[in-house]
């Protein structure tokens, strides 16, 4: 599905849109339409349409609709002193039905609706069901779009409006999930509730587990789910776990920016995040007090994500890197694990950078002086997690950055 170009709906819905002016005027126009009859805006370059408060172009601006906007004609056509044709519409948006007059030149035949969005016609209301694999909200109808946001399978969203069909002839629709308006693939929204809805506490996992418990991977039709290297729906897979493995917790749950909730978790030594909705409690026994002392560091260490970073900071109310590694290596062995970090890189035993495990101390220098000057607990996956001012708390960081590969120094692993 190739882009077709359309603005950020954040400002319709606001009210405040003031995308085009005068906009160039296209070669010529497709439009043939009755009284009653539904059009796409078009031709805008992106940019939109002005709906106007008369058939002119001097007239006041009532709003701005981004292209692929389904309307619906109420009178015209109407010509101007340019002889120029105005059709007079009316459209349902946030802000409620907007009536006005749009350029004859800027409006489209809406093409055929694919079978799957006749279905929803008259719906206020779809639920997602994409066998699994959740749906992704994006800023406008096609794949080329930015993701905005995912919708797990079974998810209820508002219908905003329908009729936007890209180039292929994939249908999309405008809707509102979680307070954000986007597009979604028609195809993957249903009248009914999927049969994989969410239930909360059962398979919604979000404020029910927490690190160091164990996880089953449910309510995916089989499909399993993506492991991310970050906690958002459009970060990179790291791996993949099928429908029934468990996965050992290794932090509380993480908010993204569009409310959805994220676990760390780990499987068969491979480290990433899992969406909430599709996890449900494991066993009563967590498999991470089984595993390795490198694990337990991990474990701990991600407990502790967000903390303050405080210079010299070696308590939970605030770490610096060497303060961090000193307070979890020491929680977990109860040992004499010494503060300072030029001591920290003569503890344990080196490790090559390909051998690396989860729980090894990652040390790095010319970061904020010469020589040595940081460390971490390395996660898997090439990320590791650290006291820094990068963050100004304890926050996870990639190796594979250019700014940390270019300082990375050594690895030690405590026995």
């Amino acid at each position: 599905m190739m882009q077709c170009r359309i603005g950020r709906l954040a400002g319709v819905a606001a009210g405040t849109a003031l995308l085009c002016g005068l906009l160039a005027l296209p070669a010529s126009a497709d439009l043939n339409v009755d009284i009653g009859d539904t059009a796409t805006v078009a031709y805008t370059d992106g940019d939109g349409v002005n709906v106007r408060t008369a058939p002119n172009r001097s007239a006041g601006i009532r709003t701005t609709l981004p292209e692929g906007w389904v309307v619906t004609i109420v009178s015209g056509p109407e010509t101007d002193d340019n002889d120029a044709r105005w059709y007079e519409i009316s459209t349902e948006t946030e802000l409620g039905t907007i009536i006005g007059w749009v350029s004859a030149d800027y409006l489209s035949h809406v093409n055929v609706i694919a079978d799957e969005q006749q279905a929803l016609n008259g719906a206020t209301i779809a639920y997602v069901a994409a066998d699994g694999d959740g749906l992704n909200l994006r800023e406008g109808p096609s794949l080329e779009h930015a993701i905005i946001s995912g919708i797990p399978d079974g998810t209820a969203v508002s219908v905003l409006s329908q009729g936007f069909v890209d180039e292929f002839g994939i249908a999309w629709s405008m809707v509102s999930y979680d307070g954000t308006v986007g597009y979604s693939a028609t195809m993957f929204l249903v009248e009914a509730p999927a049969a994989s809805t969410p239930q909360a506490l059962e398979t919604d996992a979000f404020g029910t587990l927490s690190t160091g418990d164990t996880a089953e991977v449910s309510g995916t039709d089989g499909d399993g789910v993506m492991l991310r290297a970050e906690p958002r729906i459009d970060a990179g897979a790291v791996s993949s776990v099928f429908e029934g493995v468990e996965v050992a917790i290794l932090s509380d749950p993480v908010v993204d920016a569009q409310g959805n909730s994220w676990y760390m978790a780990t499987v068969d030594g491979v480290t990433g995040w899992v969406h909430s909705a599709y996890l449900t409690r494991g066993s009563a026994v967590p498999t991470v007090q089984a595993s390795t002392l490198g694990d337990l560091f991990v474990s701990e260490a991600l407990a502790y994500l967000g903390t303050a970073y405080v210079w010299a900071g070696s308590e939970p109310e605030g770490f610096d890197c060497s303060g961090f590694t000193y307070y979890i290596v020491n929680l977990v062995t109860g040992g004499t694990f010494p503060r300072a970090i030029e001591e920290q890189i003569a503890s344990g035993v080196a490790v090559p950078y390909d051998e690396l495990q989860p729980g090894d101390l990652v040390f790095f220098e010319n970061t904020y002086t010469e020589g040595l000057s940081h460390v971490g607990f390395y996660l898997g996956n090439g990320r590791f997690i650290s006291a820094t001012a990068e963050f100004d708390a304890v926050g996870i960081s990639n190796l594979n950055d250019p700014y940390w590969s270019a300082r990375y120094l050594t690895a030690r692993r405590l026995a």
